[in-house]
């Protein structure tokens, strides 16, 4: 994979002769599978190859020794790199750019390393419909950039039925999927409320089905709803008109998947 980003032998050579140069290898794969910009892979790669020198010249022999290495490395690539940051804030930026390749590659060689950074959230709705994620990831082949605006607009929608106390799924109506979207209208942009409420046939419209989509109890929702049968009773409903319909509209009778 290497030598569809890097042409030159002599930086092939450099690259392969690392003594992680495996790993890198192996993230470059991962990199390209989920859809990473060439950009990434030239800026990223470099940095990796010195990380894995810095670890060499500290002592480090094994790839389980890597991860105590990280935050040293990061510190010195700051002083190297942020030297003209105008705040702190700017500086502690210019660290995260650094650990952040550092703490994938890891995680991708290393099982048990978690990393420096924030706690993931659980999938929402992931203990009403386990299997809707791996549906959308193996069977739809969905990239992770859309099952992250997917896990986004479902996740502030799961807090919002939490927070209404509407515990089943089937209790679900147009009016309260109407006062979702318009309570979030007051404290999302423009953008983000595309993105909330956009057609699936529209960029990066991770949870939406027009109206018109809408025919019958057997029909199948698009995208995320594409595990859940459509109830009746949402083909004549209506959503602010300055919204799409928004896919939590089709939201389910029952889990078919």
């Amino acid at each position: 994979m290497l030598e569809r980003y890097f042409v030159k032998p002599d930086t092939l050579d450099r690259l392969r002769a690392s003594w992680i140069g495996e790993p890198i290898e192996q993230y470059v794969t991962w990199l390209h599978e989920h859809g990473y910009a060439a950009r990434n892979v030239f800026r990223r790669v470099p940095l990796l190859w010195q990380f894995g020198e810095f670890a060499r010249a500290q002592g480090a022999t094994q790839w389980e020794e890597l991860p105590r290495y990280v935050e040293s490395f990061s510190q010195v690539w700051v002083q190297q790199h942020g030297q003209r940051c105008p705040t702190e804030q700017a500086r502690r930026h210019v660290g995260r750019d650094a650990r952040n390749p550092i703490q994938q590659l890891l995680r991708l060689i290393l099982p048990d390393y978690t990393g420096l950074g924030r706690t993931r959230c659980p999938e929402p709705f992931a203990h009403r419909g386990p299997s809707v994620w791996t549906y959308l990831r193996q069977e739809r082949g969905l990239r992770e950039t859309t099952i992250t605006l997917y896990l986004h607009s479902l996740r502030r929608l799961e807090t919002y039925l939490t927070r209404i106390d509407l515990q089943g799924l089937r209790a679900l109506s147009p009016a309260v999927l109407s006062a979702f979207v318009t309570e979030s209208s007051q404290e999302l942009g423009k953008t983000s409320m595309l993105v909330l409420c956009a057609p699936p046939s529209k960029p990066h419209g991770p949870i939406a089905l027009p109206a018109s989509r809408v025919r019958s109890p057997g029909t199948r929702c698009a995208s995320f709803w594409r595990s859940w049968t459509v109830a009746p009773r949402w083909a004549n409903a209506t959503m602010p008109s300055c919204y799409c319909w928004s896919p939590m509209a089709c939201a389910p009778a029952r889990l078919r998947r």
